[in-house]
């Protein structure tokens, strides 16, 4: 940019952008300052929330991979593929069970 004005123009169709946001996200990994463990609550903190995501599972597509495949559909980012250890599969799935049941408005929940 020059005095705030663009100096080039960059013509992608979506396939080359979601490439393109990939090898980005690959280079973010390697990073000296990694992505925090936990998530940020500092003010000016930026993180998109996804309401309702399209999510798919299944078994692990090679028997090396310790775990479940779960997929979220981020609709910037395309399918994120987690492979989730079995013990943890199991602890996010009682976790979910646990507290999948809505607040009564009613109540003040």
């Amino acid at each position: 940019m020059v005095e705030g004005q663009p100096t080039a123009k960059v013509v992608m169709n979506a396939r080359d952008l979601d490439l393109a946001i990939a090898v980005l996200g690959e280079a973010r990994a390697l990073l000296r300052d990694a992505v925090p463990p936990e998530p940020r609550k500092d003010k000016g903190t930026r993180e998109v929330m996804v309401l309702d995501p399209a999510w798919r599972t299944q078994m692990p597509m090679h028997p090396s991979l310790n775990g479940l495949e779960l997929r979220l559909r981020h609709p910037g980012l395309g399918w994120l593929t987690f492979v989730i250890p079995w013990h943890e599969a199991k602890s996010l799935g009682e976790w979910l069970s646990k507290n999948s049941t809505a607040p009564n408005p009613a109540s003040g929940q």
